[in-house]
């Protein structure tokens, strides 16, 4: 009776957080404007059919798995205007699973909830890493069940591999602790079969991920490229990064976060090798962390930096697999190898005391550490971005779209330079309650997607730039031309034969700087 009262209470408690969570999150969402990374995946999935979507992964850098799904929501009617709606729904699931399943102290799930993982950057900025935190919570409540359950197992790997391209080395760990046991792999089909699939996914990323002469890729590795950055300045700038872009600036909280995560490594490396009883209990875990964190530093160094705070976060949720499968590994084990209070002769606990607090401290060096980790986010980071969100433009896109709508009559075309800097505007465009046609000045086509090193992009000095927009637009009555650039000090303030008839304010964080004009 007194563990169901517990239980109904803990719930109770559970829900009014998640409640909580998710309003925050929507109201943040509600005053986001879409990142162009956003609206460029956007725009693919829209866009391009699902054969088309496959060619052009190895431009992207990123698997098919997040492409499709906004594909599918696409089809189904999802505006742009909404696209926060899936990442919201995503970290919901992974933010209940945590509440429920994770084998943390309740202040510990309150402040991983705060965190960057699981605030702001992953449910309010729509991209590819909500889905990854979302694996990584499934897998973590699977990693127990592995064996009982290997075609779960294999598919969640599966989809791993899927996900990012950061995460395949925790995939790849994955498949190596599986192969190590092999004679009880081979005991089952459902085995085999848990086992097959994630190594059919893996064949899949290298597929669409391929280089060739033909392909363009959103970043060529060559081994002179990776040589390149193998240079002592390089390789330090490179760790300095993925502290740096827990959105702290160069200011200690974010170094002390990433070498909190570091011993975490350290310690587990330690009692791995000094503890015959643990290293039997936890070498697979230890094997998939290592595979999963050696994988990410080599990418980091070798193929590209961190360049935003979600490619840093992804550093932090590999820590959070690891404290989370150790902790629940721990917790597998006999009670008296887990218990931390002292006993009194009848029986009960007493308070603790400062071996106590040590001892505690010994047998839960993982979860103090991560609680560190969170703890010292909360102040600069969880809700730096949010507010700067609510208070002020992320850039010009959404501000340019609504002046398109309010200036520019029905059926005409928008023509605009710069695909990929335009490309949230379009997407907006696409939204519109007036049929536009928006068309690609700088590639002669009408803009349906914007795309790595297009081989027809051409160069248009600004004297032939209204010829160029009549030759291309004729059969158009109302043509319209929007310039941008990152920098106001080459706004073209006036051109022949083109009026301008608004412009964005220069007040936004990521410094774009848009001009309509009326094409004569």
């Amino acid at each position: 009776m007194k563990n169901r009262v517990l239980n109904s209470k803990t719930n109770i408690i559970n829900i009014v957080v998640l409640i909580v969570y998710v309003l925050l999150q929507s109201y943040f969402a509600m005053h986001h404007e879409a990142w162009r990374d956003e609206s460029q995946a956007w725009i693919i999935a829209k866009n391009a059919s699902f054969s088309e979507i496959w060619g052009l992964l190895p431009s992207e850098g990123h698997p098919c798995l997040w492409f499709y799904l906004l594909k599918i929501c696409s089809m189904s009617g999802l505006s742009f205007y909404h696209l926060s709606l899936i990442s919201i729904v995503i970290m919901t699931v992974a933010a209940a699973l945590l509440l429920w399943k994770s084998p943390f102290s309740f202040l510990l799930k309150v402040c991983v909830l705060l965190s960057p993982i699981f605030f702001y950057y992953n449910p309010v900025i729509c991209r590819i890493y909500s889905v990854v935190v979302l694996l990584i919570v499934l897998l973590c409540i699977c990693w127990t069940d592995r064996r009982s359950k290997p075609i779960i197992y294999g598919v969640l790997v599966a989809l791993l591999f899927q996900s990012h391209i950061l995460v395949a080395g925790l995939a790849i760990g994955c498949l190596i602790e599986r192969s190590m046991h092999y004679k009880e792999l081979m005991k089952s089909k459902r085995n085999i079969a848990g086992f097959v699939i994630p190594v059919i996914s893996f064949i899949c990323l290298i597929l669409e991920l391929r280089q060739t002469r033909e392909t363009e890729t959103y970043i060529n590795v060559t081994p002179d490229y990776i040589i390149s950055r193998l240079n002592i300045g390089a390789v330090i700038q490179n760790i300095h990064d993925v502290s740096r872009f827990f959105d702290y600036g160069y200011v200690i909280v974010g170094i002390m976060i990433f070498l909190a995560c570091l011993m975490m490594f350290i310690i587990y490396a330690i009692k791995i090798s000094v503890n015959q009883r643990f290293r039997e209990k936890n070498a697979d875990l230890f094997i998939v962390f290592l595979c999963g964190i050696s994988y990410y530093w080599a990418i980091i160094i070798c193929v590209r930096g961190a360049g935003h705070v979600q490619m840093a976060i992804v550093f932090w949720i590999i820590m959070l697999f690891f404290a989370w499968t150790a902790v629940s590994t721990s917790k597998g084990m006999p009670p008296e190898a887990q218990r931390t209070e002292q006993i009194d002769t009848d029986g009960n606990p007493q308070s603790m005391g400062f071996r106590s607090c040590t001892r505690y401290l010994k047998n839960n060096v993982i979860e103090v550490l991560l609680l560190i980790c969170c703890v010292l986010a909360i102040p600069n980071c969880t809700f730096k971005d949010p507010i700067s969100d609510v208070h002020g433009q992320f850039s010009g896109s959404l501000e340019m779209a609504k002046m398109v709508e309010k200036n520019v009559p029905d059926g005409s075309v928008v023509v605009v330079h710069n695909d990929y800097f335009c490309t949230t505007i379009a997407a907006y465009l696409y939204e519109a309650k007036k049929d536009y046609t928006i068309w690609d000045i700088d590639n002669g086509c009408e803009f349906r997607i914007h795309k790595w090193g297009r081989p027809n992009k051409r160069t248009i000095p600004d004297k032939l730039l209204y010829k160029t927009i009549k030759d291309d637009c004729n059969r158009y009555k109302n043509k319209f031309y929007i310039y941008g650039t990152s920098n106001p000090a080459t706004n073209m303030l006036s051109l022949r034969h083109m009026k301008e008839i608004g412009k964005n304010s220069s007040l936004n964080k990521w410094a774009e700087y848009y001009q309509l004009y009326k094409v004569d």
